[in-house]
C-alpha cells in the first residue's frame, strides 16, 4: 500500500477521460482495498480474482477483465510520466502500423530498495529519439550481453501493446498469453516470436519503481511458484537443468521463457540453440566459470541433444567470441559519436535519496523543469 497510492495518482491525475485504470487487488493483506474504496472515479474499475494468483496467471486476469484498445500494465510501485498519455497519443497516430512501443526505462528506487552502497532515487536519461527496431537484432544484442533483457519490449512498464496483438496471440497459444512464471521477460518472447518490428522512444513514459517487495528481488518469483498449490499452476520449463533456475543469470530467463512457449518450429529451435552459443560465448567472455559449466550441460531432455547442440554451439561460439569484442566497441564509439552530435537533445537526471519518497506527481513536476529548462521537452508538452 505504502507504494499503490503513488501509482494510482501518477494515472488519475490526467484529465482525460477516455481511459479506464483496472486495478487488481490479488491477496492483498495491507489496507489496498481500503484506500482504494476512498477513491471515488469512473475511471477507476476494482476487481479482485476469487483465489490468489501467481504473478502470470494475475497479469493474465488482469488484461482478460480490461478494455480499450491499447494495454499498459504497471507494477504497485511503478508510475505514469506527467506525459504518458499526450506522448503515447503522438506515438499512435504517427505510427498507425506498429502494435508495440517501448520505451527507456526512468528508475525511482524506493527508499530501503538498494545496499547502503547504493544511494540512487533517480536514474533516468532522456531524448527524443525515436526508432523502429527489428526484434531479431535486440535478441541477439541481449544474448550477448550487449542489451539486457529488459531492454527487450514486454507486457509490462515500459511497453505499450495492441489489444488486437495480445488477443491474436492468446488464440494462437489455446486461449492463454502467459505461459512462464516469469511473466515480463514471457511476453518478451510472445512478441518477439509474433511480430518483426516494433517502435522503441528514448523519451521514458512511465517510472520503474523499484522496492523491497519487487518481485525480481532475492527470487521471490521462484518462491512464489514453490508455495503455490493451485492445480493449474504455471510450473518450471521440465526441460531445463534446474541448476539453471537457482544461478540468478538473467539471460537464462529467456531460456524459460522459450523453452514454456507452447508452439514449437524451425524459429524456436534455433533461438534456443543460438541462446547457448552466445551466452556462453559471453559467460567465457566474462570469466563467469559457473555459468560456462551450467551452459555445457545437457541442459534439456527433448529440446536439443547434447552432441547435436554442441556440434552447432561450438562453430557458433568461435564466430561470436571473434566478433563480440569488435561489436562492443563498434557500438561504443557509435554512442559517443552520436552523444556528440545531439548533445542538445539529450540529458540524464540522477538523484540520491534525501528523506521520504514524495509522490510521483511531485517528482513528474520537477522533472518536467528540468527538462524545460534543458530544451528537451516532448513536443505535446511546449
Amino acid at each position: 500500500m505504502p507504494y499503490l497510492r503513488h501509482a494510482v495518482e501518477s494515472v488519475l491525475i490526467s484529465k482525460r477521460k477516455d481511459f479506464e485504470l483496472v486495478v487488481s487487488v490479488n491477496g492483498s493483506t495491507d489496507d489496498s482495498n481500503e484506500f482504494l474504496s476512498t477513491i471515488r472515479d469512473s475511471r477507476l474499475r476494482i476487481i479482485t480474482p476469487h483465489e490468489e494468483l501467481q504473478m502470470s496467471q494475475h497479469y493474465e486476469f488482469a488484461i482478460l477483465n480490461s478494455k480499450g484498445d491499447w494495454v499498459q500494465v504497471l507494477g504497485s510501485d511503478d508510475g505514469l510520466q506527467a506525459w504518458y498519455f499526450e506522448v503515447a497519443d503522438e506515438l499512435i497516430s504517427k505510427f498507425p502500423r506498429i502494435d508495440i512501443f517501448s520505451w527507456s526505462r526512468a528508475y525511482y528506487y524506493w527508499p530501503d530498495s538498494n545496499s547502503k552502497e547504493d544511494n540512487r532515487a533517480v536514474d533516468v536519461k532522456f531524448s527524443k529519439r525515436i526508432r523502429e527496431k527489428s526484434f531479431n537484432t535486440s535478441y541477439f544484442e541481449t544474448l550477448l550481453s550487449i542489451k539486457s533483457i529488459f531492454d527487450l519490449p514486454q507486457t509490462y512498464t515500459c511497453t505499450l501493446v495492441s489489444r488486437s496483438l495480445i488477443d491474436a496471440i492468446r488464440i494462437k497459444l489455446g486461449g492463454k498469453f502467459f505461459h512462464s512464471i516469469i511473466p515480463d521477460v514471457y511476453s518478451g518472447i510472445c512478441l518477439l516470436m509474433n511480430q518483426n518490428k516494433y517502435l522503441h522512444s528514448h523519451y521514458p513514459l512511465t517510472w520503474v519503481g523499484t522496492s523491497p517487495k519487487s518481485m525480481s528481488r532475492d527470487n521471490k518469483i521462484y518462491n512464489e511458484f514453490s508455495n503455490s498449490h493451485r492445480v493449474d499452476s504455471i510450473t518450471l520449463a521440465s526441460r531445463i537443468n534446474q541448476s539453471i533456475h537457482a544461478s540468478e543469470y538473467s539471460p537464462y530467463y529467456l531460456l524459460e521463457a522459450l523453452c514454456q512457449y507452447p508452439l514449437a518450429g524451425a524459429k524456436r529451435s534455433f533461438l534456443l540453440h543460438s541462446f547457448q552459443a552466445a551466452t556462453l560465448t559471453a559467460a567465457i567472455i566474462r570469466r563467469q566459470w559457473k555459468h560456462v559449466l551450467s551452459l555445457m550441460r545437457p541442459n534439456f531432455q527433448n529440446d536439443l541433444k547434447p552432441i547435436f547442440s554442441m556440434s552447432i554451439i561450438l562453430p557458433l561460439s568461435l564466430l561470436l567470441l571473434a566478433s563480440y569484442g569488435p561489436a562492443r566497441l563498434i557500438s561504443r564509439i557509435f554512442r559517443k559519436v552520436h552523444n556528440l552530435l545531439r548533445f542538445n537533445s539529450e540529458a540524464t537526471f540522477r538523484a540520491v535519496q534525501n528523506g521520504d519518497f514524495v509522490g510521483y506527481i511531485a517528482l513528474n513536476a520537477h522533472i518536467s523543469l528540468f527538462l524545460s529548462r534543458k530544451g528537451i521537452i516532448a513536443d505535446s508538452l511546449k
